[in-house]
């Protein structure tokens, strides 16, 4: 907290991923007028992240009660599954089937 931010480091295998949260930034809903979740602001708006072992990460997620934004999809193109989850926050992270 003295920091001025959260700060929580995840990893599996010998993927690391650093998540930093700051305490003095600002909710879109409390500083834009009618402000709604389709409100479109300039920044990045979602992560991805290409995995191995896709339906295994499904599964775990799927047990962990994590948020799915949709369902898993395959994409035409490559052929690969894809999905979409949320963090506590309702921030997207997509997670492509290697």
């Amino acid at each position: 907290p003295s920091a001025g931010f959260k700060q929580a480091n995840l990893k599996r295998g010998n993927v690391l991923i650093e998540l930093i949260e700051l305490n003095t930034s600002v909710s879109p809903k409390e500083t834009i007028p009618g402000y709604n979740a389709k409100t479109r602001i300039k920044g990045i708006f979602k992560i991805g992240f290409q995995i191995s072992d896709f339906d295994a990460w499904i599964q775990q997620l799927t047990k962990l009660k994590v948020e799915f934004h949709g369902r898993v999809v395959k994409s035409d193109e490559s052929g690969k599954k894809m999905v979409i989850i949320k963090d506590p926050d309702g921030n997207r992270i997509q997670l492509f089937e290697k």
